[in-house]
């Protein structure tokens, strides 16, 4: 999940594979190497490269990241996950955008309405929405539960 962050950040992934093959330490080196294949700068946070593996732990369909889309209303929307098989977005709701202080700007009530109006209009443009919350991700069976329920491909 670090590796996402580096990724993010502009580092590039041969530079990581490198260094991980310079180290002075053998131990855990293939799993090492294993991470920097699977990790994507696409995830946004840490609550999302979880998320991206429990999904594929689960054995759903891997999702497409931060899919861009333009809602009928003209309103453009990133999307943490979508199964455009499915029509489905799926959210990790880190709960945090809810808080005092949040980066948002907005406070936590006017936070909470715009993320209504933003699942109105996805769901007006025939969309269904999924999410889940860092608790959900640490019961397997729960997240299972969720992304079934929701409709989430499974892997072929």
């Amino acid at each position: 999940m670090t590796l996402d962050g580096a990724l993010r950040q502009g580092m590039a992934g041969d530079e990581l594979r490198s260094a991980a093959e310079r180290a002075p330490w053998c131990h855990g080196l293939s799993r090492s190497v294993f991470a920097l294949s699977q990790a994507t700068p696409l995830s946004e946070s840490p609550g999302e490269s979880l998320s991206r593996l429990r999904i594929e732990e689960l054995g759903f369909a891997a999702p497409l990241l931060q899919q861009e889309l333009t809602l009928k209303t003209g309103r453009h929307i990133r999307a943490d996950f979508f199964w455009p098989s499915a029509r489905l977005i799926g959210e990790f709701d880190g709960l945090a955008k809810y808080s005092l202080g949040a980066d948002t700007g907005m406070s936590p009530h006017q936070a909470l309405a715009e993320e209504k109006r933003r699942a109105r209009d996805i769901q007006r443009q025939g969309y269904a929405i999924v999410r889940w919350t860092w608790e959900d991700m640490m019961h397997l069976d729960i997240l299972d539960d969720i992304l079934t329920r929701a409709g989430v491909p499974r892997a072929r």
